[in-house]
Order: C-alpha cells, then sequence, then structure tokens
C-alpha cells in the first residue's frame, strides 16, 4: 500500500516507515533467490559427485582401481574450485568491494554458475572440462557467498542474539525446498538424463537472479585489502581457534559431500532412490533447524553445538565398516536431524563475530579460511588414495573437522 502524504502525517516518520520497507524487502528479496537458488543446485547436489564418477571411466588419469580414480577427478574438481577460490578473492576482492559492489557481484555469479553447469554438460564429451568447471566455481564462490553472508548480517542482525532465529528460519527454507529437489533430479536422470537435469537447474537460476537483481539496492561500501585480511586473520595466532574451527567445519563437509554420495550410488545404484532418500531426509529435519534456532537464541550454543559435534563424528562410524541399505537409510535420516546441532552454531557464532570484530573483512576471513581447509582436506585424500584402497577410511578425517567445530564455542575474540 503506498504511502499517502497528508497535512496530519509526519513527513520524517512516513520516511522512515518507507525506509523500512525497502530494507524489509530487501532482505525478502534475499531469501527468495537464496532458496530459490537453493533448488536449483540441489536438483544436481547429491549427483554432482556421481556424474563425475560415472563418466570417470574412460579417463584413468589416477589410478587403475576405478574407484579410485573416480573419487580422485571428483576431489580434484573441488580442490581446483577451493584454490581458485583463493585466487579470485586475492584478485576480486577489492572490485567488487569498490566497483562491482554486492547488488551486482551476486547478480553476475549466477552468469559463472550456469556457466558451470554448461560445463558439466559438455564434460560427457571431455572429462578434463569438469577440471574448468572447478576453475569457474571458485570464481562463483566468491561473487555470490562473501556479498551475500554480508548482506545477512546487515538485513537481520540489528539485535543481539537473533541470529539464531533468523538463521534457524533460512536452514528451513532451503531444507524444504531442497526436500524436493532431489526427488525430482532423480526422477529427471531416470527418465530423461543428466543433460535434462542441468538445463532444468540452468532455467530455474535465471529466475532465481530477478529478485536481488531488481528489488536490492547497495552500493555503498567501504574498500578492502584481501592482504591484510589474511596477514590479520588467516596467519594471526590470535584467531588460531576460529581457523580450526572454520578448517574443521570444511573437512566435515567436503568428505561427507564427495564420499557420501559415490556410497550411496555403490550400496543402492539408483538414482530415484538417492534422490528420494535425501529428499525424504531433508523434510523429516526441516523443522528441528527452526527449534535449534530458537533455543540457541535463549539459551546459548555450547551444549547443543558439543552434543551435535560428538553424534555427528560417531554417526561415520558405521559409514566406514557397513554397507547396508536399511543402515544407510537409517544414517541419511540421524545425519540430517542432528546437522542443525553444530552447522547453526557454528553459523550464529560466525555472524555474531563478523558483527562484534570488523563485519565485511570477518566474513572474508572466514571464506578464506573454510577453503584453505578444503585444499588441505582434499589435498591429504588424493595422496592418502595413492596408498591405500580403503578410501571409506577417509571419513575419519570428517570425523575429527566435525569435532574441530566446537573450538568456536571456546574463542574469546
Amino acid at each position: 500500500m503506498p504511502i499517502e502524504f497528508g497535512s496530519k502525517i509526519n513527513f520524517n516518520l512516513d520516511f522512515h516507515l518507507y525506509r523500512e520497507k525497502i530494507k524489509m524487502s530487501e532482505y525478502t528479496a534475499l531469501y527468495l533467490t537464496h532458496t530459490m537458488r537453493a533448488l536449483a543446485v540441489s536438483l544436481i547436489g547429491i549427483f554432482l559427485p556421481i556424474y563425475i564418477f560415472t563418466i570417470s571411466g574412460s579417463y584413468m588419469l589416477f589410478h587403475h582401481n576405478p574407484v579410485i580414480n573416480g573419487l580422485s577427478w571428483i576431489l580434484s574438481y573441488f580442490l581446483l574450485r577451493s584454490v581458485f577460490t583463493w585466487v579470485a578473492t586475492m584478485l576480486l576482492g577489492n572490485l567488487i568491494f569498490s566497483k562491482i559492489h554486492f547488488q551486482l557481484s551476486m547478480v553476475i555469479s549466477f552468469v559463472f554458475l550456469i556457466a558451470e553447469i554448461l560445463l558439466w554438460y559438455l564434460s560427457q564429451g571431455s572429462l578434463y572440462l569438469i577440471l574448468l568447471a572447478g576453475a569457474l566455481a571458485g570464481f562463483k564462490v566468491t561473487l555470490y557467498w562473501i556479498p551475500y553472508h554480508i548482506f545477512f548480517v546487515r538485513k537481520s542482525g540489528r539485535k543481539r542474539q537473533q541470529f539464531g532465529k533468523k538463521i534457524g528460519l533460512r536452514f528451513f527454507l532451503i531444507r524444504i525446498i531442497s526436500a524436493i529437489g532431489p526427488a525430482i533430479g532423480g526422477l529427471i536422470i531416470v527418465n530423461y538424463g543428466f543433460n535434462a537435469l542441468f538445463m532444468t537447474s540452468i532455467s530455474i537460476l535465471v529466475v532465481a537472479a530477478l529478485p536481488i537483481a531488481f528489488v536490492v539496492h547497495e552500493w555503498q561500501h567501504k574498500k578492502h585489502s584481501v592482504i591484510k585480511v589474511i596477514e590479520k586473520y588467516v596467519f594471526n595466532p590470535k584467531y588460531l581457534k576460529l581457523n580450526l574451527a572454520f578448517v574443521g567445519s570444511s573437512m566435515d563437509t567436503i568428505i561427507y559431500s564427495i564420499l557420501w554420495p559415490v556410497l550411496l550410488f555403490l550400496v543402492l545404484d539408483n538414482f530415484a532412490k538417492i534422490g528420494f532418500l535425501n529428499s525424504i531426509s531433508f523434510l523429516v529435519s526441516s523443522a528441528t533447524v527452526l527449534i535449534i534456532g530458537k533455543y540457541i537464541d535463549k539459551h546459548g550454543t555450547k551444549v547443543v553445538h558439543g552434543i551435535g559435534a560428538f553424534l555427528n563424528s560417531l554417526l561415520y562410524l558405521p559409514r566406514m565398516i557397513f554397507s547396508s541399505a536399511w543402515l544407510f537409510y537409517a544414517l541419511d535420516l540421524s545425519d540430517r536431524l542432528i546437522m542443525g546441532t553444530y552447522t547453526l552454531p557454528t553459523m550464529a557464532l560466525s555472524y555474531e563475530k563478523a558483527r562484534k570484530i570488523d563485519g565485511s573483512d570477518f566474513i572474508i576471513f572466514r571464506e578464506l579460511s573454510i577453503h584453505a581447509g578444503i585444499i588441505f582436506t582434499v589435498t591429504l585424500s588424493l595422496v592418502v588414495l595413492q596408498f591405500i584402497t580403503a578410501w571409506k577410511l577417509l571419513f575419519a578425517i570428517a570425523m575429527i573437522g566435525s569435532l574441530l567445530t566446537y573450538f568456536i564455542e571456546t574463542d574469546k575474540n
């Protein structure tokens, strides 16, 4: 409803209300774009490692064992993604803040993501293109995630101890929409193939970019020196615990994201089953993140984070030992149910520290630290795979990483 100006209406009050409407619309646009983007990505999500794995048989570049070779191709893609995240941040960091600015940066990131998906499409003819896709993905990460996290801190963090509820809502929306994606993605693969899946994802991404393109207006920002951020945070012993927490988070996430889909594929050998399993797990666990978010706003993060990180580590043990379809169904559901107990506190504390310490610089530091952890984890995994074929033992890295995330609770900065 438009604001009507009359003789009895205070102009300053009306302007303030109008400005709040604009802020709320930007906040809504941020949620909408991110949720639609999550849908597009979730269509492919769990299937991307499987896709690379299935087409790697004709490219025995890394190992004579087809499973180890396939895993090495997947690891190489993610290694390049994180290496080029560092490269892109070093090259584009100041440009994003001083020239491109956040809104346009996030819109451009969609172009990179679409180009990356097209390379996935073309990699069926030459798997080496998947390595180029990994390099492009690094630029996508820098252009989207750094502005997104800074936006989120600005638009939702005006009061103390409210990030739990806000992030819980964000996780809820993403999980609800992600519950649709894998099931639909699996059915598309079974009936029409991966090419149709990629084109569907691209179509959704085009629409997803529209809310921030037309609603968000964020142009002013201070300049940053990425080199100074690295010196101040990454190599500063004062922030060792935060670095360990972020590296631990990346160790857990990257091993899970690569090995778990491949393990499901080898045991279930059915795209539709994998998709529906992933969808059901997301749907059943979606409400828990709202509950966890409200809880940590009232009672803090330490207890729930400690329990969640410990239980998450324990769930990796049966993955290393057993290969039962019914056990995997239970593991996937259990993992989704407790995921919010350690990911949500880590994210909430990250945003709180970003607001408290030095907003934008801290977000840049967090992103660089996470991808440094991925580079370390993936490189270590590639080396280990050259000497052992018991690749499921790599889940032990994720176990350690899950526990390391608790260091953010003990950080005093």
